[in-house]
């Protein structure tokens, strides 16, 4: 007789971690294995970008397939260009957060 399997179906991951607080850094729990690394890049709907190296936007498109929030409120490079990527990679966004951007709410402009 074959041992039954120990281990939970992905499934019953996910429901675990969409009732986690939204809080709880999804980082950490990506670090315990592959599984829960692909399970938490599934589930991840927001990010929050501060790096002005706008190569990361057509990697967040591939890891997280299910982004529909992107922040750029604490972006420090140019928002234009950040839009500009968004816009080229298709990202299938519900809300693009740019409410007082560094660079947008600067009263240099």
């Amino acid at each position: 007789m074959a041992e039954a399997s120990r281990e939970l179906p992905e499934e019953c991951w996910a429901m675990i971690f969409s009732l986690l607080d939204h809080h709880v850094p999804w980082e950490s729990i990506s670090l315990v294995c592959k599984q829960f690394l692909s399970l938490t890049n599934h589930l991840r709907t927001s990010i929050k970008v501060f790096d002005p190296s706008i190569q990361v936007l057509p990697r967040y498109h591939q890891r997280f397939t299910h982004l529909k929030q992107i922040n750029l409120s604490d972006f420090w490079g140019d928002p234009d260009h950040a839009i500009l990527v968004i816009a080229q990679y298709g990202f299938n966004l519900e809300q693009l957060n740019v409410s007082c951007n560094r660079v947008l709410c600067s009263p240099h402009l």
